[in-house]
C-alpha cells in the first residue's frame, strides 16, 4: 500500500498539473484576443488608408472651373423681402423718420434732454 505522504504528493501534482493547464489555456486565450484586436488596428488602418485615397480621387475629378464662384444679384432675388414689407415699396429709414420726429419736438416745444454728444 502507499504511503500517506505518496498519495499527498499524487495529489498536488495533479492539481499542479491542472493550475499549469488553465494558466495555458487562459495565456492562449489571451493571444487570441491580441492577436484579434491588432487584426482589427490593421484592417482599419487598411480602410482607413483606401477612404482617404478614394476621397482624393473624387476630387480630382471635379472640374477646377467651378471652384470659382462669382455670385449675381438680381432685383427677382429681393422681391420676398419687398412683399413682406406693409408698404409694398421700400421707404425711408427708421432713423430718418426718428430724427424727423425730433425735429418736431424741438420746434414745438424745445428739448428738455441733455445733449450728450461731445465736441472735439
Amino acid at each position: 500500500m502507499e504511503s500517506e505522504a505518496t498519495r499527498k504528493r499524487k495529489i498536488e501534482n495533479v492539481q499542479e498539473q491542472e493550475r499549469e493547464k488553465e494558466e495555458t489555456e487562459l495565456e492562449e486565450d489571451d493571444e487570441e484576443k491580441m492577436e484579434k484586436f491588432f487584426a482589427l488596428i490593421r484592417s482599419s488602418r487598411d480602410l482607413m488608408r483606401r477612404g482617404n485615397n478614394g476621397s482624393k480621387e473624387k476630387e480630382k475629378k471635379k472640374p477646377q472651373a467651378a471652384a470659382a464662384w462669382n455670385p449675381s444679384f438680381q432685383p427677382e432675388d429681393f422681391i420676398q423681402d419687398i412683399v413682406k414689407d406693409s408698404k409694398g415699396v421700400a421707404g425711408p429709414s427708421k432713423t430718418a423718420e426718428d430724427e424727423k420726429k425730433k425735429q418736431k419736438k424741438e420746434e414745438e416745444g424745445g428739448n428738455n434732454e441733455l445733449d450728450l454728444n461731445l465736441s472735439l
